[in-house]
């Protein structure tokens, strides 16, 4: 097995070590920064510790003391190691301690792309991580291009020049940070489309379950003297379960109204009185779930409906349940924001601008076609149509 020694790239990552002469000795358990030995007005001093049972041994962070050990075992195997030349040079005009500075970023990387992995599938690791790699380069690619008047002196400082490199690095972070929220949401979506319909259903429950529990409990707390609002809890446990019977979700209304009448009836929970009356509203939600599920049979077998305006069309899809807006052309970028803003999403499927199809999505398209203006008769005529059709 291929000898590892200790040094600066690495020492953050080593969870065990060992003397190179004197294995003998045993394995240390090695924290990194373990000893805070001064601190300044602007910075702190450390020392690394080693540590064998009440024994422990403080060493320098330098590669000269560094080097006289052997790491046994890693904390994490994942490093951006290799990019070491490229982070120092990334700070060189910049720092006065790029390699301080070099080695905190790394560490701030590996971090990152560590708890990014903890939410993705393995099987998403190797594709992510070279992507996340890739990104990494580009920034330190970027952050080399910045100076400091402090580093480079002042004279002939090209501050024009300066000030698009910072731009160029703010947008990448950016991009950066948009690039890691899209992969998550994208894997997440992938991950529920993959799910059964038993699946998905028991998830909602248990969700549900588990809000319905916490609030019961709130409720108890204030019919025992907490100084909260008893309606604030009982009304958010009727607001989801409203919104599941709007949807049609007639099991899940069931389960639901069930479940509140067994913690009204155990004494248990703490409740003086119950969390909804015999005649509150929570109990009708079985009809209204009911109608909502033939509204959506009607709709199902219901035909599209088209609405034409200038440079396209809106498409009433009753069987997927969206609102549709196809353009003859792409949309400019201040269109794109608009449909982005109002809920549309671009649907590669379909090829159109999409939400579900709801009185709001009405209004939402109006405001994408003809602005915010209320009193644009256009406007107004426009949404009639979308609901009336």
């Amino acid at each position: 097995m291929e000898k590892i020694i200790l040094t600066r790239k690495n020492c953050h990552r080593a969870a065990q070590v060992k003397l190179i002469e004197a294995p003998e000795m045993g394995v240390y358990e090695w924290n990194f920064r373990g000893s805070k030995t001064s601190t300044g007005l602007l910075s702190h001093s450390f020392m690394h510790v080693a540590k064998q049972g009440n024994d422990s041994l403080q060493i320098r962070d330098i590669d000269i003391e560094l080097n006289k050990w052997e790491v046994v075992a890693w904390k994490y195997e994942v490093n951006f190691e290799d990019l070491w030349d490229k982070a120092v040079r990334a700070f060189e005009n910049t720092s006065f301690s790029p390699e301080e500075r070099a080695a905190l970023y790394i560490r701030q990387y590996e971090d990152l792309l560590l708890k990014d992995l903890s939410k993705l599938p393995e099987e998403e690791h190797k594709e992510y991580t070279e992507k996340f790699r890739t990104w990494v380069v580009t920034l330190f690619d970027k952050h080399s291009r910045i100076l400091s008047a402090m580093i480079t002196g002042p004279a002939r400082f090209p501050t024009s020049r300066n000030e698009k490199a910072n731009k160029s690095y703010d947008k990448a972070m950016s991009e950066f940070s948009e690039w890691r929220e899209k992969y998550a949401r994208r894997v997440a979506k992938r991950i529920e489309d993959a799910k059964s319909p038993e699946e998905k259903e028991s998830m909602e429950w248990l969700m549900l379950k588990r809000d319905i529990d916490h609030n019961a409990k709130a409720c108890a707390d204030v019919d025992n003297g907490e100084p909260y609002y008893r309606s604030a809890f009982t009304n958010s446990i009727f607001g989801k379960v409203e919104r599941l019977a709007n949807n049609g979700k007639a099991a899940l209304v069931l389960k639901a109204l069930d479940y509140i009448k067994q913690v009204q009836e155990n004494e248990k929970t703490g409740l003086k009185k119950p969390l909804f009356t015999s005649r509150h509203k929570i109990w009708k939600l079985q009809e209204v779930c009911e109608k909502a599920v033939q509204r959506q049979e009607e709709r199902a077998n219901a035909e599209s409906i088209e609405i034409e305006f200038d440079g396209g069309k809106v498409v009433k899809n009753f069987a997927d349940d969206r609102l549709q807006i196809f353009h003859d052309e792409k949309p400019n970028a201040d269109v794109i924001s608009r449909l982005k803003s109002n809920g549309f999403r671009w649907s590669r499927f379909n090829g159109c601008w999409q939400r579900q199809l709801t009185d709001n999505s009405y209004y939402g398209a109006a405001r994408v076609l003809f602005g915010n203006d209320v009193l644009n008769e256009e406007r107004n005529e426009f949404i009639g149509k979308l609901r009336n059709a």
